[in-house]
């Protein structure tokens, strides 16, 4: 009855409202479907995404601390297929030393914390333990934590490369020969702790500077010629450097060239030992060398004190032996002797001949 008092405009009105609502209800169902239909792209994007990662993407429930999905690259990485460890504790797979940690991050996760990066290392089906660097962050599913969503990435080789380079990089400070690093255009770049102690540098006074802060101006070849010949090759020879107090001494150095991937010269790498002492000795053997060449020339002439007895004229040798006169003559000098008599010797034991002198006064 109230219906049917209405008037005809009211009638209108009412069914223009309804129309308007009715076109709200279709463009809002319209929108639904579209958002719908976006999720549904969204979420294939996202699963075709992690069927696609290199690295491991993987949930973890919070209920029992089991793998609940694992992508493709877990098979790739670890040899193990992923029915072998869905639905199975996370815990079997990481290494004894690591579980306490792989526990704390769980349960951290668990919390809604975000965590920095950490490293695990994870069981592959071989049986070797791969190094895995993991960030992880609270599994949600209608505003509430279900578990861990994680992703993990092999890192093995850049762990062992990275020790390696550890191991080079402390064996190269310890050694006691200078070790420099420098660049093509000769700034120094790297410097070993005997390097310091050699020059008495500190490391900060160093790197960025020329290498010829530790030249001899003198020395030869030039640090220019050194630098051409490394970068053809290699370089070894004998310098004279300066140290810090402005010492000078010398060294033998060997030099190579570091190339990378494309043979490019990225680096050149010297290696030096203090050569002074050795310097010094072979100084010292040369003077040895000539004094012993003057003494052998020498060596046939007499000199210094003979002793020689006062009334058979014999002489005593380095040995303590008594010898003629002529003998030693003849072994120790160059002279050769003839024999005559004098004249006084003459008219003493020959007194009956008659004398006839030399200019010497020898007959």
């Amino acid at each position: 009855m109230q219906d049917e008092r209405k008037t005809k405009a009211q009638l209108v009105r009412e069914l223009r409202t309804l129309r308007a609502k009715l076109k709200r209800l279709e463009k809002s169902e319209e929108k639904r479907r579209r958002l719908v239909d976006e999720l549904c792209e969204s979420e294939e994007q996202y699963r075709s995404l992690i069927e696609a990662a290199p690295d491991v993407v993987y949930t973890i429930s919070a209920e029992d601390g089991s793998l609940t999905s694992l992508n493709p690259a877990f098979e790739r990485l670890t040899g193990w297929s992923r029915a072998e460890w869905l639905g199975k504790p996370f815990m079997g797979i990481v290494h004894p030393d690591d579980v306490s940690e792989a526990v704390e991050t769980f349960q951290k996760a668990l919390r809604g914390e975000r965590l920095p990066l950490y490293q695990l290392r994870i069981l592959s089906k071989s049986g070797e333990y791969l190094v895995g660097e993991f960030t992880t962050t609270p599994f949600v599913k209608n505003g509430k934590v279900v578990g861990e969503l994680g992703i993990g990435r092999d890192i093995t080789e850049r762990k062992r490369a990275e020790e390696e380079f550890a191991l080079l990089a402390h064996t190269i400070r310890s050694i006691g020969e200078c070790v420099s690093v420098t660049d093509p255009e000769n700034k120094i770049l790297f410097v070993n702790d005997a390097f310091l102690r050699t020059y008495g540098y500190t490391r900060d006074e160093l790197i960025g500077k020329p290498i010829s802060i530790v030249r001899s101006p003198t020395t030869e070849p030039a640090t220019d010629e050194i630098l051409h010949a490394t970068l053809q090759g290699d370089w070894q020879g004998e310098l004279v450097n300066r140290k810090k107090d402005q010492t000078e001494f010398s060294i033998a150095l060997s030099t190579s060239v570091v190339r990378n991937e494309k043979g490019q010269p990225i680096a050149l790498v010297g290696i030096a030992a203090e050569i002074t002492e050795r310097k010094q000795a072979e100084q010292e053997r040369e003077s040895l060398i000539n004094e012993l060449k003057t003494a052998l020339e020498n060596v046939r002439t007499l000199g210094g004190l003979v002793p020689i007895c006062a009334h058979c004229k014999k002489i005593r040798d380095d040995k303590g032996y008594w010898n003629q006169l002529e003998k030693y003559i003849l072994e120790h000098t160059d002279a050769k002797l003839t024999h005559g008599i004098c004249p006084d010797c003459a008219k003493l034991y020959f007194p009956g001949i008659a004398t006839k002198t030399s200019p010497g006064g020898a007959l």
